[in-house]
């Protein structure tokens, strides 16, 4: 894995995020890229980064949801890829009661998928070539579940167009991850739990394959794309 500055969406894209669903995607993206310059020591444009996100809320109303706390556990994070997710989720999970009591259920939708998105980008492409059992690699099949938590809840916001579209999105790198993968089964067990009813387990899980690693970069590329041009 190495480190690869060019992966953030460059600030000179700013001024072409005018509707609030662009707005809101970008604030999530560039949210994602704060995190990543923090992980791999990327320094120079951190405040730069950060200055935008903080326009970017101002003008969408809610820049009480990112903080000076939440920026110094960014520039405190332990510096790998699953600081970066954790930062994502927290700029996103730590928003959320602020939104939600504002009204801004769908901001906050926009903006959990477009830091979704950014955060699986980067980490895409920080793969040089697939190995088995590369622990990033491994990170990535793992955000299959987390994409179907991020669905299950947008989906109370869906009636709105915005997010609908990009539930629409969402729902087509699922399928990605879902036809690409390799499913292995296992065997099922059954155990006694409390009140000594029974409990079945088992039954498989997805594995990542250098296919599946090379289809979920394409798609998510596709869509980053989409979302910053």
């Amino acid at each position: 894995m190495v480190n690869k500055v060019g992966l953030v969406n460059p600030l000179d894209n700013r001024s072409k995020y005018v509707e609030t669903k662009t707005k809101a995607i970008n604030f999530g993206i560039y949210s994602a890229d704060l995190a990543y310059m923090s992980c791999f020591g990327i320094g120079t444009e951190f405040l730069m980064y950060f200055k935008a996100i903080e326009e970017i809320g101002t003008e969408l109303g809610i820049e009480g949801a990112f903080d000076e706390e939440l920026m110094g556990r960014i520039e405190n994070n332990e510096g790998d890829t699953d600081s970066l997710f954790a930062i994502s989720n927290e700029t996103y999970y730590d928003s959320y009661l602020y939104l939600e009591e504002n009204d801004k259920g769908v901001e906050l939708c926009l903006i959990m998928a477009g830091g979704y998105i950014e955060s699986l980008y980067i980490v895409c492409n920080l793969v040089d070539k697939y190995k088995e059992g590369d622990p990033i690699i491994e990170k990535i099949g793992d955000q299959k579940l987390v994409l179907e938590n991020l669905l299950d809840f947008i989906l109370q916001y869906s009636d709105d167009q915005s997010v609908s579209e990009v539930m629409d999105d969402l729902i087509s790198l699922s399928e990605v991850f879902e036809t690409s993968m390799e499913f292995e089964e296992s065997g099922t067990s059954i155990d006694k739990g409390e009140n000594n009813m029974l409990m079945l387990s088992g039954g498989g899980s997805y594995k990542m394959t250098k296919t599946a690693l090379e289809k979920i970069t394409a798609k998510v590329k596709e869509l980053r794309g989409n979302y910053t041009k």
